[in-house]
């Protein structure tokens, strides 16, 4: 075998000698396949936000979301009395992030704030609460 068409024919053969000892597998059944998933811990289906409302407490009218987790309405709207009571009473903040934005605790929840305190993006853990007092901020909820 010479010239390129001997070389080509030898790889061939070489290729064919490896791949024979490999045991072909059978197919994945879907029920296994299921398992498999299940086993990994992948994450299920998002959870979709949740409006809670716009009376919070008195005469106080906010829109609340939660936006990620396992929250309550009820908790949700504490919360954002809580984050409330403290923007309307000039409570000193709780602390401030990297980036130098300030923080106020509530309800067990870490708040920022948006547009001086009319707006507040809460996070405890994976879980998020967003709301906003403002009327024409184009929020949908």
């Amino acid at each position: 075998m010479s010239g390129p068409a001997g070389r080509v024919s030898a790889l061939q053969r070489t290729a064919s000698q490896i791949c024979s000892g490999i045991p072909a597998h059978k197919p994945i059944r879907f029920p296994v396949a299921v398992a498999v998933i299940a086993l990994l811990g992948l994450p299920g289906p998002a959870l979709a936000s949740k409006r809670c409302g716009t009376r919070v407490t008195g005469g106080l009218y906010a829109k609340v979301l939660v936006a990620r987790g396992s929250v309550s309405c009820v908790t949700a709207r504490g919360v954002a009395r809580a984050y409330y009571r403290k923007i309307r009473t000039g409570a000193p903040f709780d602390g401030r992030l990297p980036d130098g934005s300030i923080y106020f605790l509530a309800g067990g929840f870490r708040c920022s704030t948006g547009l001086g305190g009319s707006q507040g993006f809460c996070a405890s853990g994976r879980r998020r609460i967003f709301m906003s007092v403002r009327t024409g901020d184009g929020w949908p909820y």
